[in-house]
């Protein structure tokens, strides 16, 4: 299995407010089938990262586009190879928390995903509020089923842009 370690410090707020933005799946009962089948599909333990990382590059796709998205996972995949793997986190936090996390909220409004919104908002105040407490822990820890987890995630917004037609 994979795991890695990453110091938390003064980023936890940065962490629950892109945690949070995982709960916009809750809108529907739609994301159950997709979170339960990347939940106890019996993938081989050494491909969860890689798929992991594919599947992210083509999410932030959707951001701004494949170039940016592949220059963002080279860049931080680069970081990795070079032992500075915070560094590699708090870049891809950074993204995530500046960028990908108001472009996932635009697209929820374009779509009206009102329900999805008011979760969001919910779980973000309720996140930053107490994320000194929530995280009191000095690492995060990005293990298989974490990544699981926001694969699931990436998978559900991906068939609700299918079987909607959103751009």
């Amino acid at each position: 299995m994979t795991v890695f370690y990453f110091p938390t410090g003064p980023i936890r707020p940065a962490l629950a407010v892109v945690a949070a933005h995982g709960i916009t799946d809750a809108d529907s009962f739609g994301c159950i089938p997709t979170y339960a089948a990347f939940a106890f599909t019996p993938f081989p333990q050494f491909l969860i990262t890689p798929l992991f990382f594919v599947m992210s590059t083509v999410h932030f796709s959707d951001d701004f586009g494949v170039a940016p998205s592949v220059a963002l996972h080279a860049t931080v995949g680069l970081l990795a190879a070079c032992h500075l793997q915070a560094h590699a986190f708090y870049t891809m936090l950074g993204y995530l928390t500046l960028l990908h996390v108001p472009k996932h909220y635009t697209r929820c409004v374009q779509h009206k995903r009102h329900r999805a919104l008011v979760l969001a908002g919910v779980n973000t105040v309720f996140g930053v509020t107490h994320a000194n407490r929530l995280f009191h822990c000095r690492v995060f820890v990005l293990t298989n089923s974490v990544q699981r987890v926001i694969m699931a995630h990436i998978a559900h917004e991906f068939g609700l842009r299918h079987d909607l037609g959103w751009n």
